[in-house]
């Protein structure tokens, strides 16, 4: 159960931005705050591990739904809405990129745990290695990242905004996120995802998913279900003094592989697909 000091309200007190609609539920602090535990905000925060995990290892949808009054309804994911000139727009992209292995990349979260230290040499692997896989990074404004040139990585920061980058996660053939909106929005969609999870689970986050393929941390302090925001809260170490739930406990060979596997499959769906067009007109 979600501790009464802060259960978001079901029903928001009257306001005049409420007017035309018969229910409003407020849902501010029903999963950061809840499930996700802060410093100085919630006790919790400072249970052992195995604690918070018995209280948070619940799925967001399914919590999200039983605050707004459906209880009973499970194994709901989101919806995203994408209007007639978004369609065409993710039609124009597809057309451009046609051929490559589209990576949609989120570089960086909201705090430092969601930053990982391997992704400039996974892409920097890729794109040498094979010529048809095409990354497009994407991140806020706080997101700074090495200026790559080379015809196969796209930097797509401060070019798209935040709507931008969540349609697109349906147009590309993989998208690799932290836990964050990204992650969210592809979930959306029958897009190939990888979510790499610190914070949280597969249970809390990804259960729903079709096509997930996220890796959760394997190290002593994750998942940790708390809300970091400064890297001082974390337990640091190796090469770049990094949280270890990203620096350790998500190895670059196993996202490295994963992503590789992903690429072989639709590489092997390209080409039944060529094998079908040539019957066609044969």
């Amino acid at each position: 159960m979600v501790p009464e000091k802060i259960r978001p309200a079901i029903i928001a007190p009257p306001s005049p931005r409420h007017k035309g609609f018969d229910k409003v539920i407020n849902l501010c602090g029903s999963i950061e705050g809840s499930l996700l535990f802060e410093y100085g905000a919630q006790k919790e925060y400072f249970y052992t591990k195995e604690e918070r995990h018995k209280l948070a290892n619940v799925n967001y949808y399914d919590r999200t739904m039983e605050l707004g009054g459906y209880p009973e309804i499970k194994g709901v994911k989101g919806e995203l809405y994408i209007s007639d000139i978004e369609k065409s727009l993710i039609e124009l992209f597809k057309k451009k990129h046609t051929g490559y292995f589209k990576i949609l990349w989120q570089v960086r979260g909201s705090s430092e745990h969601k930053i990982y230290p391997y992704t400039c040499d996974i892409v920097d692997d890729l794109v040498e290695e094979y010529n048809d896989i095409r990354v497009f990074l994407v991140g806020g404004k706080e997101t700074q990242v090495l200026d790559w040139v080379h015809p196969n990585i796209r930097n797509c920061i401060g070019k798209w905004n935040e709507r931008q980058a969540l349609i697109m996660t349906s147009a590309a053939d993989l998208v690799i996120s932290p836990e964050s909106g990204i992650l969210n929005a592809a979930g959306c969609f029958d897009t190939p995802k990888i979510g790499l999870l610190t914070h949280s689970t597969k249970e809390n986050l990804t259960k729903y998913f079709t096509n997930d393929y996220s890796i959760e941390a394997d190290c002593e302090c994750a998942p940790c279900h708390r809300l970091v925001h400064k890297r001082a809260e974390c337990k640091t170490g190796g090469e770049f003094m990094f949280p270890i739930c990203m620096e350790r406990g998500i190895p670059k060979e196993k996202v490295k592989n994963q992503i590789l596997e992903l690429y072989e499959k639709w590489k092997q769906q390209k080409d039944d697909q060529n094998i079908l067009e040539l019957e066609k007109v044969s």
